[in-house]
């Protein structure tokens, strides 16, 4: 197998890898995640029962994000911020950069599949 070659398998395969990386810890984060909106539920009705004040606690990643301010929320609400952007950013970024590994690395085999297509079609236009 020639070199071009070898950059293409190597360019599919570490995008491959990079991909499967990603999507392994987008799952580990979205556990994370519904673990922090459960117990930001749980440490909310802890706080109706400990008061006269009846509020709930917005637990919803989503609507956190959406609905931040200069300064960051406190306590649960903060850290399921920081997840869910967490969450958001490794949604994208392995898709881009496997996409770009692939990319880059096929360059070589695509130059020299193009330089012998052009050779072949100069052969025939000359008849040789």
């Amino acid at each position: 197998m020639k070199s071009p070659a070898k950059l293409l398998m190597s360019g599919v395969i570490l995008g491959g890898v990079t991909l499967g990386v990603g999507q392994i810890r987008v799952w580990q984060l979205e556990k994370r995640i519904e673990e922090l909106r459960i117990e930001c539920v749980r440490e909310s009705k802890g706080t109706i029962e400990e008061s006269s004040i009846q509020f709930e606690l917005l637990c919803d990643p989503k609507d956190l994000l959406r609905s931040e301010t200069e300064t960051a929320a406190p306590g649960i609400q903060g850290t399921l911020v920081h997840a869910q952007r967490s969450l958001n950013r490794w949604k994208e970024i392995p898709i881009f950069l496997g996409v770009g590994l692939l990319l880059i690395l096929s360059v070589p085999w695509c130059w020299y599949f193009l330089l012998r297509r052009i050779k072949e079609l100069s052969a025939a236009i000359a008849g040789k």
